[in-house]
């Protein structure tokens, strides 16, 4: 687990239970057959019911990347039903992880309902595909997981003609790491659209920038 100095209030006490005791605890509290598809169990509990912050809490093993082919997920288990949480893997650590709010019992299970984010590790802005294109090309590009963990960050996609006027805006917020890909139908800001010719996109993110070139056709 990765705890922040403050997600717990002073004088608490952090108990975690894992293995057997938990497998016999989810046996007795589940009635179906899904409880077989268990990787791991964990009982969390705290003096108080709720984390000031949120705990980054995972498995850190070397079958992490074979688990990732059976789409393991973390659950929680709430009066007797799965409550699935959002699972991410970094593969160079071999961690597959969630954020937990408050104590209970946690599972990793194969077969979740969704199947985990893989993060990537580096900055990326990806060639444009098709390219040239007509009517529409699709533009991918990665926000790292690093040291800032799954916190947002401001992230802006502008395309540009030959003459470095901005054509539109594709992108522009705050973006937890992952990979995401995002549509240009060839129009402009006020969606009419543009003519045939070179266009740039460019990425811009925290630290990292990067600008690519397209070809547009009609």
């Amino acid at each position: 687990m990765e705890i922040p100095e403050e997600a717990f209030p002073v004088n608490d006490h952090l108990i975690v239970i894992p293995d057997y005791y938990g497998f016999q605890y989810i046996h007795q509290e589940v009635d179906d057959e899904r409880e077989e598809n268990l990787i791991d169990v964990v009982n969390i509990s705290t003096m108080e019911d709720q984390y000031q912050q949120s705990v980054t809490f995972g498995v850190q093993s070397e079958s992490v990347l074979q688990w990732t082919g059976l789409s393991p997920g973390f659950y929680s288990l709430i009066d007797g039903d799965w409550n699935y949480i959002p699972t991410f893997v970094l593969q160079s650590e071999n961690k597959i992880f969630c954020l937990i709010d408050k104590p209970g019992t946690y599972v990793l299970k194969q077969g979740a309902e969704s199947s985990p984010t893989v993060l990537p590790e580096q900055f990326a802005l990806k060639q444009n595909y098709p390219n040239p294109f007509n009517p529409r090309t699709i533009i991918e590009y990665d926000i790292p997981y690093g040291s800032k963990g799954l916190e947002q960050i401001p992230t802006s996609l502008v395309i540009y003609d030959l003459l470095g006027r901005e054509v539109i805006s594709l992108v522009d917020g705050n973006l937890s790491p992952g990979t995401y890909s995002v549509v240009w139908s060839g129009v402009d800001k006020i969606g009419s659209r543009v003519a045939s010719g070179v266009y740039f996109y460019s990425l811009r993110t925290g630290s990292f920038s990067d600008t690519r070139k397209m070809i547009l056709l009609r």
